[in-house]
Protein backbone atom coordinates (compact mmCIF):
# COMPACT_ATOMS: atom_id res chain seq x y z
CA UNK A 1 0.00 0.00 0.00
CA UNK A 2 2.87 2.34 0.59
CA UNK A 3 4.38 1.45 -2.60
CA UNK A 4 1.08 2.13 -4.36
CA UNK A 5 0.75 5.77 -2.67
CA UNK A 6 4.50 6.43 -3.34
CA UNK A 7 3.77 5.97 -7.07
CA UNK A 8 0.68 7.80 -7.18
CA UNK A 9 2.65 10.82 -5.65
CA UNK A 10 5.38 10.53 -8.05
CA UNK A 11 3.25 10.14 -10.91
CA UNK A 12 0.79 13.51 -9.84
CA UNK A 13 4.06 15.29 -9.24
CA UNK A 14 5.20 14.04 -12.79
CA UNK A 15 1.67 15.54 -13.91
CA UNK A 16 1.79 18.85 -12.46
CA UNK A 17 5.40 19.44 -13.55
CA UNK A 18 4.52 18.75 -17.26
CA UNK A 19 1.63 20.96 -16.93
CA UNK A 20 3.23 23.53 -15.90
CA UNK A 21 5.88 23.74 -18.32
CA UNK A 22 3.15 23.03 -21.06
CA UNK A 23 1.47 26.49 -19.54
CA UNK A 24 4.76 28.06 -19.09
CA UNK A 25 5.55 27.06 -23.04
CA UNK A 26 1.87 28.31 -23.83
CA UNK A 27 2.58 31.40 -22.46
CA UNK A 28 5.53 32.37 -23.66
CA UNK A 29 4.86 31.04 -27.46
CA UNK A 30 1.93 33.33 -27.22
CA UNK A 31 4.05 36.19 -26.26
CA UNK A 32 6.58 35.76 -28.81
CA UNK A 33 4.21 35.27 -31.43
CA UNK A 34 2.98 38.93 -30.16
CA UNK A 35 5.77 40.79 -30.27
CA UNK A 36 6.65 39.18 -33.94
CA UNK A 37 3.17 40.92 -34.80
CA UNK A 38 4.02 44.13 -33.51
CA UNK A 39 8.06 43.70 -35.26
CA UNK A 40 6.40 43.19 -38.53
CA UNK A 41 3.09 45.17 -38.30
CA UNK A 42 3.56 48.05 -36.27
CA UNK A 43 2.09 49.44 -32.89
CA UNK A 44 -1.53 51.40 -33.35
CA UNK A 45 -1.04 54.40 -31.01
CA UNK A 46 -4.24 55.27 -29.97
CA UNK A 47 -3.29 58.35 -28.13
CA UNK A 48 -2.46 59.72 -31.65
CA UNK A 49 -4.66 57.41 -33.42
CA UNK A 50 -1.61 56.79 -35.72
CA UNK A 51 0.31 53.12 -36.68
CA UNK A 52 3.83 53.42 -35.81
CA UNK A 53 5.89 51.87 -38.95
CA UNK A 54 6.80 48.56 -38.05
CA UNK A 55 10.97 48.10 -36.80
CA UNK A 56 10.42 45.63 -40.35
CA UNK A 57 10.02 48.52 -42.13
CA UNK A 58 12.87 50.47 -40.95
CA UNK A 59 15.02 47.42 -41.44
CA UNK A 60 13.24 47.23 -45.15
CA UNK A 61 14.88 50.69 -45.45
CA UNK A 62 18.25 50.28 -43.97
CA UNK A 63 18.78 47.18 -46.34
CA UNK A 64 17.80 49.24 -49.39
CA UNK A 65 20.22 52.00 -48.17
CA UNK A 66 22.88 48.80 -47.89
CA UNK A 67 22.19 47.31 -51.07
CA UNK A 68 22.20 50.54 -53.11
CA UNK A 69 25.51 51.45 -51.45
CA UNK A 70 27.32 48.26 -52.16
CA UNK A 71 26.08 47.69 -55.50
CA UNK A 72 27.41 51.02 -56.01
CA UNK A 73 30.77 50.67 -54.42
CA UNK A 74 31.65 47.26 -55.84
CA UNK A 75 32.59 49.04 -59.18
CA UNK A 76 35.37 50.00 -57.15
CA UNK A 77 37.71 47.44 -57.22
CA UNK A 78 39.89 48.03 -54.31
CA UNK A 79 36.24 47.83 -52.57
CA UNK A 80 34.66 44.55 -54.23
CA UNK A 81 35.37 42.58 -51.07
CA UNK A 82 33.72 44.78 -48.69
CA UNK A 83 30.86 45.36 -50.84
CA UNK A 84 30.43 41.88 -51.44
CA UNK A 85 30.50 41.43 -47.74
CA UNK A 86 27.95 44.63 -46.97
CA UNK A 87 25.63 42.43 -49.34
CA UNK A 88 26.04 39.52 -47.88
CA UNK A 89 24.95 40.57 -44.50
CA UNK A 90 22.33 42.36 -46.42
CA UNK A 91 21.11 38.84 -47.99
CA UNK A 92 21.42 37.27 -44.70
CA UNK A 93 19.27 40.13 -42.89
CA UNK A 94 16.30 39.57 -45.50
CA UNK A 95 16.57 35.57 -44.99
CA UNK A 96 16.30 35.60 -41.46
CA UNK A 97 13.40 34.80 -39.18
CA UNK A 98 12.26 35.86 -35.90
CA UNK A 99 13.28 39.43 -34.37
CA UNK A 100 16.81 38.05 -32.42
CA UNK A 101 17.52 36.32 -35.61
CA UNK A 102 16.87 40.00 -37.56
CA UNK A 103 18.54 41.71 -34.65
CA UNK A 104 21.85 39.63 -35.07
CA UNK A 105 21.87 39.60 -38.82
CA UNK A 106 21.31 43.92 -38.58
CA UNK A 107 24.33 44.45 -36.74
CA UNK A 108 26.33 42.14 -38.89
CA UNK A 109 25.33 44.43 -42.05
CA UNK A 110 25.76 47.46 -39.66
CA UNK A 111 29.15 45.84 -38.86
CA UNK A 112 29.74 45.61 -42.55
CA UNK A 113 28.60 48.81 -43.57
CA UNK A 114 30.98 50.59 -41.03
CA UNK A 115 33.88 48.86 -42.78
CA UNK A 116 33.06 49.81 -45.90
CA UNK A 117 32.53 52.96 -45.02
CA UNK A 118 36.45 53.22 -43.57
CA UNK A 119 38.06 51.75 -46.43
CA UNK A 120 36.22 53.76 -48.78
CA UNK A 121 37.92 56.91 -47.04
CA UNK A 122 40.93 55.54 -48.03
CA UNK A 123 40.27 54.71 -51.68
CA UNK A 124 40.13 57.52 -54.48
CA UNK A 125 36.62 57.13 -55.02
CA UNK A 126 34.48 59.91 -56.95
CA UNK A 127 33.34 62.85 -55.77
CA UNK A 128 29.64 62.16 -56.86
CA UNK A 129 29.57 58.65 -55.53
CA UNK A 130 31.24 59.62 -52.03
CA UNK A 131 28.36 62.06 -52.07
CA UNK A 132 25.51 59.62 -52.86
CA UNK A 133 26.48 57.64 -50.13
CA UNK A 134 26.74 59.80 -47.65
CA UNK A 135 23.67 62.41 -48.40
CA UNK A 136 21.56 59.45 -49.08
CA UNK A 137 22.23 56.18 -48.50
CA UNK A 138 23.60 56.33 -45.33
CA UNK A 139 21.23 59.43 -44.43
CA UNK A 140 18.71 56.41 -44.70
CA UNK A 141 20.45 54.10 -43.11
CA UNK A 142 21.14 56.18 -40.22
CA UNK A 143 17.31 57.56 -40.00
CA UNK A 144 15.86 54.14 -40.26
CA UNK A 145 18.32 52.93 -37.05
CA UNK A 146 16.80 55.92 -35.15
CA UNK A 147 13.32 55.25 -35.85
CA UNK A 148 14.28 51.84 -34.70
CA UNK A 149 15.43 52.75 -31.13
CA UNK A 150 12.62 55.40 -31.25
CA UNK A 151 9.76 53.51 -31.75
CA UNK A 152 7.78 54.03 -28.64
CA UNK A 153 4.93 51.90 -29.20
CA UNK A 154 7.01 48.61 -29.93
CA UNK A 155 9.48 49.52 -27.34
CA UNK A 156 6.74 50.35 -24.80
CA UNK A 157 4.35 47.46 -25.79
CA UNK A 158 7.32 44.76 -25.23
CA UNK A 159 8.65 46.25 -22.35
CA UNK A 160 4.89 45.51 -20.76
CA UNK A 161 4.82 42.21 -22.12
CA UNK A 162 8.29 41.55 -20.20
CA UNK A 163 7.27 43.28 -17.00
CA UNK A 164 4.02 41.21 -17.28
CA UNK A 165 5.54 37.90 -17.14
CA UNK A 166 5.96 36.37 -13.89
CA UNK A 167 9.58 35.40 -12.75
CA UNK A 168 8.84 32.30 -12.54
CA UNK A 169 8.02 31.89 -16.00
CA UNK A 170 11.38 33.43 -16.97
CA UNK A 171 13.14 31.15 -15.11
CA UNK A 172 11.22 28.30 -16.40
CA UNK A 173 12.13 29.46 -19.69
CA UNK A 174 15.53 28.51 -19.50
CA UNK A 175 14.90 24.54 -20.11
CA UNK A 176 11.86 25.68 -22.80
CA UNK A 177 12.51 26.16 -26.56
CA UNK A 178 10.55 29.74 -26.35
CA UNK A 179 12.30 32.68 -24.46
CA UNK A 180 10.25 36.13 -22.57
CA UNK A 181 10.16 38.64 -24.92
CA UNK A 182 13.53 41.02 -25.67
CA UNK A 183 13.20 44.79 -26.44
CA UNK A 184 16.49 44.12 -28.57
CA UNK A 185 16.14 47.36 -30.80
CA UNK A 186 15.75 49.05 -28.06
CA UNK A 187 19.52 50.30 -27.95
CA UNK A 188 19.62 51.00 -31.76
CA UNK A 189 20.11 54.46 -32.90
CA UNK A 190 23.19 55.47 -35.19
CA UNK A 191 25.31 53.14 -34.75
CA UNK A 192 26.70 53.60 -38.13
CA UNK A 193 29.94 56.12 -38.20
CA UNK A 194 30.71 57.81 -41.58
CA UNK A 195 34.28 58.57 -41.05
Amino acid sequence: MFRERKTAFLIATAVVVIATLAGVYKSLARLSREVDELFYNGVYLEDARYLEPSINSHLQNSARSALNAGTLLKTYPLLSGEAEALLEARRKLLDATGVAEKYDCDRQMTDAFNVLLKTAMMVDIAENDLKIISEDYLATYRGAHTKMAESKGFHAAVGKMRNDTSAITIALSAILPVSPPKDVFAEFGALIQFP
